[in-house]
């Protein structure tokens, strides 16, 4: 028996220094240009984070209640050169490649522009189905080293690079590299290229690569990396839409089960507590998350 246990320790043991091993080789080719990153963070960086209840769901069926959340918001309203079938594969695809929630993803495209519709935020600049700023691009381009000589902040190229190449086909190297020479453009003409909207597929793209560096940073709590996506003086009330529109996707599919209604409305205020322990207010961060729910009088 103590042969037997002694044994058993030995093995636990080199397995567990072969595994620290594949993971410490897997840091290393990323690890070094994530100066700013804690561990954590760069491992939520790396892999997917998907919410529980999409798991198991379908390539079709996530397809389905994006396509059906973007005909009700269109109406009778289209995209010039973008089908609702179009848009709504390119958001799960984006998703799938650099692995946050379609939901959360399709949520943000929905409440900046309308899914599309608006890509031209004429007093404010932003631009884009993902409406970026001028601080929001220039810190992807930061992040990807190309804020020009001077202006260069430590960031994740690699590991961002590496996000972008999972959305195109492995053997086609020349699309990563259109990419990002797409991004290494000056800010107006990618503002231009934005607003007109010539490139869809790097918009959504380059928005999915921007959640999941700040769902990195908030250590997987996308309530807080909603918030922070917007960064504005109102980022509660869209953080409260973002998530509600969000479970509104879930729901969007026919023959919903009651129950996964009643789980959605729980996950929602677990979303905002876990989000509010970031904030010094917690209580009126929460209680102004309660006051804007319906009913609420």
């Amino acid at each position: 028996m103590q042969i037997k246990l002694k044994l058993v320790i030995v093995l636990s043991v080199l397995s567990f220094s072969v595994f620290a091993q594949v993971c410490d080789s897997e840091r290393a080719q990323f690890y070094h240009a994530g100066y700013f990153l804690e561990d954590n963070q760069m491992r939520i960086l790396l892999r997917d984070s998907i919410l529980p209840r999409n798991k198991a769901k379908t390539k079709v069926e996530k397809i389905q209640s994006v396509q059906k959340s973007i005909k009700s918001t269109w109406g009778k309203n289209s995209v010039p050169s973008l089908s609702s079938a179009e848009l709504a594969e390119l958001i799960v695809d984006v998703a799938s490649s650099v692995g946050v929630d379609y939901q959360i993803l399709a949520s943000v495209v929905k409440k900046e522009s309308n899914y599309c519709l608006n890509r031209h935020n004429k007093r404010g600049g932003d631009s884009g189905c993902m409406q970026f700023t001028t601080p929001a691009l220039t810190e992807i381009k930061h992040q990807l080293g190309f804020a020009g000589d001077g202006k260069f902040t430590p960031g994740t190229p690699e590991v961002l690079a590496t996000l972008a190449s999972r959305f195109f086909d492995k053997d086609t190297r020349v699309k990563t590299g259109d990419y990002l020479k797409w991004l290494s453009k000056s800010i107006p003409d990618i503002k231009i290229n934005l607003r007109r909207g010539f490139n869809f597929d790097y918009d959504i793209l380059t928005g999915g690569i921007y959640l999941k560096l700040y769902l990195s940073i908030s250590d997987g709590n996308y309530g807080v990396a909603v918030r922070n996506y917007n960064g504005s003086k109102r980022k509660f009330a869209y953080q409260n839409n973002v998530m509600s529109g969000a479970m509104k996707i879930s729901q969007s599919v026919n023959n919903q089960d009651p129950q996964d209604c009643r789980d959605n409305e729980l996950f929602a205020d677990e979303v905002h507590k876990l989000a509010c322990q970031f904030e010094e207010d917690y209580d009126e961060c929460f209680n102004t998350y309660i006051r804007s729910l319906p009913g609420y009088l």
